[in-house]
């Protein structure tokens, strides 16, 4: 729309409000084709009255540029403007930016269609999958039965399939002792170069736990998970998923938590509350999340089936149980999300156990994940 006069914004401020920042493209216009491998944006964020405090800048869904601005009181009327040089993807290249006041309002977003057409061979993209599973922890009393099967059962399956999708795979796997949080950290530190072209695939089994909207994946190292100051200081939180999520290249990332509770610190949460760690993370990064249980519950291993029965629905659905819309032989990470949201229930309903659902949240472009074998 158009920006709002000063006597709008005037008036609006003698009531208390203050608009958040709207931001401006200033070039390249829209709907451009270029035959180059990079684009510089440029932009002005207008300041409404409300402040700059954070600009965001997605590409394809993803965050990729995340910027606080450090504003004080002689500065509070001030515009930003900037220009960013951005890799492109062949095809389409959607970006989307915008601004948020100091009282953490989002403005309008702006956004901007670029079309790459590569003068070379169009690449092939490569996948990075890291997979982390502990059966056997630092402390005993932790130890899982299917943590690392289910781990090495989806590092497997991509292992023999990936040259359908994909030039080549990276894998990390990080089990049992490996699964320490210093070798977890440095793995994602490794994984922030990959090009925007890859996709990434990031899984994590064993022992989860909340505190309000911060969620917790418990290392091997981790002895104390019940201690709220030692599981906030030494376990691996959704916060550093969320920063390391964001520097990360690629595009396209899928984030899977086949992960159960180990001393229920909290227990109070509704259903709606533990989605929240979930849907916080994925609305700031632009990725793809399938997480194994919500609220207090934990994630299930059944002997009957070797696996969790998170994974095991996974492996079902990338094998071809997933394949229906469209049936193409192709599995792409939505109808994967679908499969485990049909499936989960029916499985723990089968073997009499308790009902287990998915925790799911998406944002931005779907994609391939797999082909039938």
């Amino acid at each position: 729309g158009k920006p709002l006069s000063g006597e709008v914004k005037q008036d609006i401020s003698k009531l208390g409000f203050y608009l958040p920042p709207t931001v401006q493209i200033t070039s390249p216009a829209s709907d451009t084709h270029l035959d180059k491998d990079s684009v510089e944006v440029a932009f002005d964020v207008i300041n409404n009255g409300g402040g700059i405090d954070e600009i965001k800048f997605f590409h394809n869904g993803k965050i990729i540029i995340n910027e606080v601005i450090d504003n004080n009181p002689q500065s509070m009327t001030k515009n930003e403007s900037r220009n960013y040089t951005v890799n492109l993807v062949h095809g389409k290249n959607e970006f989307r930016i915008l601004g948020v006041s100091d009282d953490r309002i989002e403005g309008k977003s702006a956004e901007l269609i670029v079309f790459c057409k590569r003068k070379t061979k169009k690449e092939k993209a490569a996948l990075h999958i890291m997979t982390v599973g502990i059966n056997k922890y630092k402390n005993p009393v932790l130890d899982l039965d299917f943590s690392v099967p289910d781990a090495r059962g989806v590092s497997n399956f991509f292992k023999k399939t990936y040259s359908k999708l994909f030039a080549d795979i990276n894998q990390y796997k990080l089990f049992n002792a490996r699964g320490n949080k210093k070798e977890i950290l440095n793995t994602l530190e490794s994984l922030v170069h990959t090009s925007p072209l890859d996709t990434v695939i990031l899984y994590f089994s064993g022992h989860g736990d909340a505190l309000g909207d911060t969620w917790y994946y418990i290392p091997y190292d981790l002895t104390d998970p019940d201690n709220v100051s030692s599981l906030k200081n030494n376990a691996i939180s959704s916060t550093m998923l969320q920063e390391y999520v964001m520097r990360i290249k690629a595009l396209k990332i899928f984030l899977m938590l086949d992960c159960c509770k180990s001393g229920a610190v909290v227990t109070a949460f509704d259903n709606i509350e533990m989605k929240r760690p979930f849907a916080l993370l994925s609305r700031f990064t632009g990725i793809h999340i399938a997480a194994a249980a919500s609220k207090g519950k934990p994630a299930l291993e059944l002997k009957a089936l070797n696996h969790g029965v998170f994974t095991y629905s996974f492996l079902e659905g990338v094998n071809a149980g997933a394949d229906y819309n469209p049936v193409d032989t192709n599995i792409s990470v939505m109808e994967i999300m679908h499969y485990l949201r049909m499936r989960m229930p029916s499985l723990t309903y089968k073997y009499g156990v308790p009902l287990q659902e998915p925790v799911l949240n998406s944002m931005g472009m779907d994609f391939l994940i797999s082909s039938k074998p």
